[in-house]
């Protein structure tokens, strides 16, 4: 009995130790894999690592966060998509994914949980904090068809009705 608790001890220590040999990118990249194939929670927790690691730089912790918001888009849970979103651009301002994600906030709120109010907040915010952002056209975009029916839209006429 002994002999199989050590056993079993050593094994997950070579595998914690393996899982610490690979770099944070390597993780974030079979973290990315999973998620690709629905393997949400195996992803999820592949993540969290990323954030967790020492060796990890923004830019990496960042990415991950947002990875963790899309997953957790991508199974319907749109608040906690929304809090991921938030916390990357509360830690991690400086980086590219900052201004995606203030994006993907007021994208949330307007398209998925359709809270108008908070949606056109956070774009507004998006727009305050980041004016010269290549998403501003996208974020004006929305503002003016915040809560609208777009599919009679003007810019939508030169399309058949299939393309719809």
């Amino acid at each position: 009995m002994v002999r199989r608790v050590f056993l079993i001890i050593s094994i997950l220590g070579l595998v914690g130790a393996c899982s610490q040999q690979q770099t944070a990118q390597q993780v974030l990249t079979s973290a990315d894999n999973l998620a690709k194939q629905g393997q949400f929670s195996a992803a999820e927790g592949m993540y969290e690592q990323v954030r967790a690691r020492d060796d990890a730089p923004d830019s990496l912790r960042a990415r991950a966060l947002f990875a963790l918001a899309e997953n957790a888009g991508n199974q319907k849970n749109y608040q906690d998509a929304v809090e991921y979103y938030q916390q990357l651009v509360d830690q991690y301002p400086a980086t590219r994914w900052a201004p995606k994600s203030q994006f993907m906030i007021g994208y949330v709120y307007a398209n998925l949980i359709h809270d108008y109010s908070r949606a056109k907040q956070e774009y507004q915010k998006f727009l305050d904090i980041y004016p010269g952002n290549e998403l501003v056209s996208a974020v004006q975009f929305e503002l003016k068809y915040l809560g609208k029916d777009i599919t009679n839209a003007d810019f939508l006429k030169f399309l058949k009705p299939s393309e719809k």
